[in-house]
C-alpha cells in the first residue's frame, strides 16, 4: 500500500475529476452517455503531461508535483474565468488575457518553487493521492446514487387496461409551449397583436382565460406542479434551494417522469405518449410511445453531447482559444481548423451538424408527429413539450431554419408566428381524426421577461363539454383537477391558484399576487 501511494497518479485523478466535477454539477440535466469521449480525453491529455514532466525533470516526484500543478491551472482556467470576467480591476475589466498572463506566472513560479525547494516530495505524493482519490470516490457515489434513484420506476406506469376499456374516454393533449408570453404582453413589449392566433383557438373551441398565469416562472417547477395538480413545496420540494441555475434534479425528475397525472390516467387505460426533452429531467424515456426524430439520424453527435463537450472545455484553458475566436473568426487561423475542431469551440458554427439544427429537426418533427398520433388505436395522454419559442430560435416564420443562431428576442415574433400556424394544423387534424371529442391543452411553462410578466402565459383549454367548469384565472396546478374530476368522477378539488416568482436578488421563490382585474 506504502508503495503504490508513493507512485504520483493524482496527476491522472485531477484530469478525470475535471469531468466528472462538470458532471455530477449537473445531474439531471444531462445523460451519463456524453461522459466516456472527454473522460477518456482528459485522461489522455495527463498521460502526455505527465510523462513529458518525467522526461523533462527526470525526478519522478518532483514530475508528478510540477504535472498536477500544470494540470490544475488547465482544467481551472475557465472556472475562474467565469467567475472573474466582468470584475473590474483598477477599473478595467479583467478578461482573458490578463487572466491568461496570471497563469502562466503562477505555473512558471509553482514549477520553480517545486525545482529549487522541495527535495523529496514522497509523503506529499502520498497525501496528494489520498486528497485528489477522496474527491473522485465522492464524485462517483454521488453519480450512482443519482443513477439509483433515476432508474426507479414508478408503480404502475404501464398502459393495464381496466374494466372500463368500453367507455368512450376521450384522448388527452398536453401541449407545451416553453416561453410563450400572453396576448396583453406581447402587445406592450413587442407590439405584436396575436389576437387573429386567439381567435382560430377560440372557434376551434377552446377557453382562454383572460388572467392566464403559470404557477411558477421556471419549466422544472411549472411542470412538475402541473403535472402533480399540487404546488412543488407540497410535493416535498425545498423551494429555498432553487436559484436560477440549479434546482433538485432527482425530486423533480422523479416527479416529472412519474406525475400523478400520468398515473391516474394509466390506471384508467391511457398510454402515453411523449417526445423527446432537451433534458433528462423533460426527457421521459420510458413512456409507452417515445418520439424522438435523432434514432434515425445518421450524426453521431447528439445535443447533449455537443453541449457537454462544449461545456466542457470552455473550463479549461481551451477557454482562451475560444474567446478569441468568439471576437474574430475571420482570420486565417480559424480558417485552417478543422469542422470537428470548430464544433468543439463553438457547436454552432456548421450550420447543419449544429445542435441548433438538431433542435430545429426535433421541433418539425413534434409538429408532424402530432397530426398522426390520433389514427394510433387505444385512448391516449400526450405530453408534447416544443421549445421553439424559447431561445436559441431556430424558426423564421416561414418554418425555414434561421441561420446564424439567434439568441435575442428579435426572432421571438417569427417564431410566434410559426407556432402558430402549426399549432392549428396540428388541433385540426387531432380534432378531425378523434372518434371522441379530445380534450387539449395549449399551455406555456412561463412567460417572458422577469418580475409577474415571466408568470403570464398563452393557455388554451378544450374540454369537450365541460367548458363551463373553467374560470377566467384558472392556473396550470387546477386544470387536471377539473380534467380528472369532471371526465372520471375522480375526486379532486380546486386549489387555491397561486403565483410564484424568482427573485433576482435573493434568488428565493416568493409568492406573487395574482392579478385579475374585472
Amino acid at each position: 500500500m506504502k508503495k503504490f501511494l508513493s507512485f504520483p497518479f493524482y496527476p491522472i485523478l485531477i484530469a478525470a475529476y475535471s469531468v466528472l466535477f462538470l458532471f455530477t454539477a449537473n445531474l439531471g440535466q444531462i445523460p451519463v452517455s456524453v461522459l466516456p469521449p472527454p473522460l477518456a480525453a482528459s485522461i489522455l491529455f495527463s498521460l502526455v503531461v505527465f510523462p513529458l514532466c518525467w522526461l523533462a525533470i527526470r525526478n519522478l516526484q518532483k514530475a508528478g508535483l510540477v504535472a498536477g500543478l500544470l494540470l490544475l491551472l488547465f482544467f481551472t482556467f475557465g472556472h475562474v474565468y467565469n467567475l472573474v470576467e466582468s470584475k473590474l480591476l483598477f477599473g478595467m475589466e479583467i478578461g482573458y488575457v490578463k487572466l491568461t498572463v496570471v497563469f502562466l506566472g503562477i505555473a512558471i513560479l509553482g514549477t520553480y518553487l517545486i525545482l529549487k525547494h522541495i527535495r523529496e516530495p514522497y509523503g506529499l505524493t502520498g497525501f496528494l493521492n489520498l486528497i485528489v482519490l477522496f474527491f473522485i470516490v465522492t464524485a462517483l457515489v454521488q453519480l450512482i446514487r443519482y443513477q439509483s434513484v433515476a432508474s426507479q420506476k414508478a408503480s404502475d406506469t404501464g398502459a393495464a387496461q381496466t374494466a372500463a376499456d368500453t367507455a368512450a374516454y376521450p384522448d388527452i393533449y398536453y401541449i407545451i409551449l416553453d416561453g410563450y408570453t400572453r396576448q396583453d404582453v406581447l402587445l406592450d413589449r413587442f407590439k405584436y397583436d396575436n389576437s387573429e392566433f386567439l381567435t382560430g383557438l377560440s372557434e376551434r373551441g377552446f377557453y382562454i382565460p383572460e388572467c392566464a398565469y403559470s404557477n411558477y416562472s421556471y419549466t422544472s417547477l411549472s411542470l412538475t406542479s402541473s403535472l402533480n395538480m399540487n404546488y412543488v413545496e407540497a410535493l416535498g420540494v425545498d423551494t429555498s434551494k432553487r436559484n436560477s441555475k440549479k434546482s433538485d434534479p432527482l425530486g423533480l425528475q422523479n416527479l416529472t417522469h412519474h406525475s400523478a397525472v400520468r398515473q391516474e390516467l394509466s390506471q384508467l387505460g391511457y398510454s402515453f405518449y411523449t417526445f423527446k426533452g432537451f433534458s433528462p429531467v423533460l426527457d421521459i424515456t420510458d413512456a409507452d410511445y417515445y418520439f424522438d426524430v435523432f434514432e434515425d439520424d445518421s450524426q453521431t453527435n447528439t445535443i447533449a453531447s455537443l453541449n457537454f463537450d462544449h461545456m466542457y472545455v470552455k473550463t479549461t484553458f481551451i477557454r482562451v482559444f475560444i474567446e478569441y475566436f468568439a471576437a474574430s473568426k475571420e482570420g486565417n487561423l480559424w480558417r485552417i481548423l478543422p469542422p470537428s475542431t470548430k464544433m468543439l469551440l463553438d457547436p454552432d458554427v456548421l450550420e447543419f451538424s449544429s445542435r441548433s439544427y438538431k433542435w430545429y429537426r426535433q421541433h418539425v418533427y413534434t409538429f408532424d408527429t402530432l397530426k398522426e398520433i390520433a389514427d394510433m388505436p387505444g385512448r391516449k395522454f400526450v405530453y408534447a413539450h416544443i421549445y421553439a419559442t424559447h431561445q436559441p430560435y431556430v424558426f423564421n416564420d416561414e418554418g425555414g431554419f434561421l441561420w446564424p443562431v439567434n439568441e435575442d428576442n428579435f426572432n421571438y415574433i417569427p417564431a410566434i408566428k410559426y407556432v402558430n400556424g402549426r399549432i392549428l394544423e396540428v388541433i385540426d387534424a387531432i380534432q378531425q381524426k378523434s372518434e371522441t371529442p379530445p380534450i387539449i391543452i395549449i399551455q406555456a411553462d412561463h412567460g417572458m421577461f422577469s418580475g409577474l410578466d415571466k408568470n403570464k402565459i398563452l393557455f388554451a383549454i378544450n374540454i369537450p363539454g365541460k367548458q363551463d367548469l373553467l374560470y377566467r384565472s384558472i392556473t396550470p396546478v387546477n386544470i387536471f383537477r377539473v380534467i380528472l374530476s369532471s371526465q372520471f368522477g375522480l375526486d379532486y378539488e380546486l386549489l387555491p391558484d397561486k403565483l410564484f416568482n424568482l427573485n433576482e436578488a435573493t434568488q428565493a421563490i416568493l409568492p406573487l399576487e395574482l392579478e385579475c382585474n374585472e
